[in-house]
């Protein structure tokens, strides 16, 4: 009996998991952001960014969600009251593709209805195959009143 209610209720706290994670899309290029909604850049990156590690994440400050970082321990800077065309340049900047920002990896994040989140920028990388890859596992987790763990 007490197998059968840990195996139970490890599944309900699966299902209660995958429910508040929130989706990205990948699109393919970074492409401009456009009207006047302003934007809060989180650059978040290892010891030397830009590196494949690092990664920019943006998102609407008039927006329904907030995104923040998961762990104090993730070493990152913030940005806010952006417009879109200098948040843009900001990421293009730090993730060093100020020359050729159409080489990044750009992916929406939204949350089951389609509601827009924001967006997280990354430097690609390839495989030893030559394929596109993804070497950062970013998740997106809704935590309530509109808060985004990153």
């Amino acid at each position: 009996m007490k197998k059968i209610c840990g195996i139970a209720l490890m599944f309900f706290l699966l299902l209660s998991c995958a429910a508040n994670q929130l989706e990205t899309r990948h699109t393919d290029y970074a492409k401009p952001i456009e009207g006047d909604t302003l934007y809060t850049d989180l650059f978040c990156g290892g010891a030397h960014p830009p590196g494949p590690e690092s990664i920019v994440i943006l998102y609407p400050e008039n927006g329904p969600y907030k995104i923040v970082p998961s762990s104090k321990d993730v070493g990152y800077t913030k940005k806010e009251h952006l417009k879109p065309a200098e948040a843009l340049l900001l990421a293009y900047d730090y993730l060093g593709y100020k020359k050729h920002p159409e080489r990044l990896q750009m992916r929406t994040i939204k949350d089951r209805r389609g509601t827009l989140a924001g967006y997280d920028l990354r430097p690609p990388f390839y495989t030893t195959y030559g394929q596109p890859g993804d070497i950062i596992d970013a998740k997106y987790y809704l935590k309530g009143n509109g808060i985004v763990e990153a």
